[in-house]
């Protein structure tokens, strides 16, 4: 999917937070930290820091929603930043986006927190952020041996990009 595409895409979503350019996508994709998932009416990118990765953004075609895409490309999403080391992953998510909000919970994310008025409607609005937070992995002790135990399964996905 080029950014022209992924702009496009992105653009069709509630208006708030702002549609990206298709250079804030281009900047993107040259970021060597961050990974894309494209399928079929959807992609979602995430950048992977250390041990944590954040769901950048996410966009499914409004024919194609409520049909699994989200949750393919979010389950694809926690794959990757597992295979790239991250221990956690969090979305953010407009206050005011219901769809996005149900979506992290049936995705298994929990509440993180609240930044109060992070967006800017296009008439000047102030609009808070809403923060989630899922374990991809945690330490187990057993004995003098340190395990790592999946919290979430094995996905099999195809992941392009970096």
């Amino acid at each position: 999917m080029t950014p022209a595409a992924m702009a496009h895409l992105r653009g069709q979503r509630p208006v708030t937070p702002r549609p990206w350019s298709e250079q804030e996508f281009q900047a993107l994709l040259s970021d060597e930290k961050v990974q894309h998932m494209v399928r079929k009416g959807g992609f979602v990118m995430l950048r992977v820091i250390a041990d944590e990765a954040e769901i950048l953004t996410l966009a499914v075609a409004p024919e194609t929603r409520r049909r699994g895409v989200g949750t393919v490309l979010v389950a694809g999403a926690m794959a990757a930043a597992r295979s790239a080391g991250a221990a956690q992953i969090f979305p953010e998510v407009s206050a005011e986006i219901d769809a996005a909000i149900n979506h992290c919970g049936a995705s298994g994310f929990e509440r993180a927190g609240r930044r109060k008025g992070y967006y800017r409607a296009p008439r000047g609005a102030r609009i808070d952020a809403l923060t989630s937070a899922r374990l991809l992995w945690r330490v187990v002790i057993a004995g003098a041996e340190r395990l790592k135990y999946l919290l979430t399964p094995p996905v099999r996905c195809g992941l392009i990009g970096k």
